[in-house]
């Protein structure tokens, strides 16, 4: 995996690296997402599904991301700047579900312990990923912001001649938001 900070050079789909730096989140501050995202519009439908996200400076915090204020001000932001920011996203490991947390509303299913901190997991020698139950979070987005979502990555799709790509991420949203319509 490839830092997207560093990714000129790089092969043509590469699997990136996003790391939020917690500075950009308390500051409001969007200057390395455009810098990512500039890059990954020039590479067009190669970009596709190559992007990994990870919310870095909350080592402390036991909370899901998707509870913390300040991460969810910041992704609704994002998602308002960049509405087809998830055309690029991977879903692997959950980067595309964890994105649609933040701006929509959740209602948790409990499974398992609760969360510690990534320091106490690491300290126990308990991988998170592989270790712990998945919770089961039930996402809805308010109809404005999935109209928003679609519009824009019906667009994008068409600018960069993957349509397909478009739908498949349409679907998925759909999917992981319970959305019949």
């Amino acid at each position: 995996m490839i830092d997207l900070s560093e990714q000129s050079g790089q092969p043509i789909g590469s699997l990136y690296l996003m790391q939020i730096a917690k500075t950009s989140i308390d500051q409001m501050s969007f200057a390395f997402m455009d810098i990512c995202l500039a890059y990954l519009n020039q590479q067009g439908p190669m970009a596709a599904g190559t992007v990994i996200t990870m919310i870095d400076g909350y080592n402390d915090v036991a909370d899901d991301i998707y509870v913390i204020p300040e991460i969810r001000k910041w992704m609704t932001a994002l998602l308002q700047k960049y509405p087809y920011l998830l055309y690029f996203i991977n879903r692997s490991l959950d980067s595309h579900i964890n994105i649609l947390s933040c701006i929509g509303n959740v209602v948790i299913g409990h499974v398992g312990e609760p969360n510690l901190t990534p320091k106490e997991y690491v300290r126990r020698g308990i991988n998170p990923l592989t270790d712990v139950a998945p919770r089961r979070l039930v996402i809805t987005l308010p109809d404005d912001i999935y109209a928003r979502m679609e519009t824009s990555l019906l667009d994008y799709g068409q600018r960069v001649k993957d349509p397909n790509g478009a739908y498949e991420t349409i679907k998925m949203i759909k999917i992981v938001t319970n959305r019949r319509n």
